[in-house]
């Protein structure tokens, strides 16, 4: 009666040891949208100040690669000297590749490359709205662990977009869980030209 009862017991918490080892474990792949905010200064960007939305995601398709692509588009709408309404819109797209590999307990090492495209709209009241197109490259490394509750990222590395410009890019960003599948996520990326802030939601999978 007493074996039978431990193996009751057994059988009742190996469930939730699965739980705990699925929470802990680092997932490439998500899919995740909210607000953006974006600053910049360069060129036709010169005191832009916008906000709107963005969405990103990723898919594992080996134990070491994983596919990735995000969208973001921010909106400054203001009024300039002549008191006529101009809307500026700036979209920042992504597709590309990552690499990662353990690097210590609840570590991972990652590498990043992907083709990026910048585009603009300006719009003013009463006349014809002009767009600018540039495209580029991004390469960075860096680092991602955390545990069951939370989870951060940190990498450095190059970005390059055509006329606009190049420079070093720094990422840091993080996730609270609330469960193996969802999170809320904070992330900010800049370069000496552009900075973004994110606030959203991610679902893991």
């Amino acid at each position: 009666m007493k074996k039978s009862y431990l193996l009751a017991a057994l059988l009742a918490c190996a469930p939730l040891g699965a739980f705990a080892a699925d929470a802990d474990e680092i997932k490439y792949t998500y899919l995740e949208g909210g607000y953006t905010q974006v600053d910049a200064n360069r060129n036709t960007l010169e005191d832009f100040d916008g906000d709107g939305g963005y969405l990103r995601g990723a898919v594992e398709i080996s134990r070491s690669i994983y596919l990735l692509g995000s969208y973001h588009r921010a909106t400054d709408d203001d009024e300039d000297f002549t008191s006529l309404d101009f809307s500026h819109e700036l979209s920042l797209a992504e597709v590309g590749a990552g690499y990662h590999m353990p690097f210590g307990d609840g570590l991972d090492f990652i590498g990043e490359l992907a083709y990026v495209n910048v585009r603009q709209e300006l719009k003013i009241e009463g006349l014809d709205s002009e767009s600018f197109d540039d495209d580029g490259a991004r390469l960075s490394l860096g680092v991602r662990g955390g545990n069951h509750r939370v989870e951060g990222w940190l990498k450095a590395g190059y970005l390059d977009v055509g006329d606009m410009g190049s420079g070093w890019v720094g990422t840091l960003g993080g996730q609270v869980k609330f469960n193996p599948m969802w999170s809320l996520v904070g992330e900010v990326e800049a370069v000496d030209w552009i900075t973004r802030y994110n606030v959203g939601v991610r679902v893991s999978f």
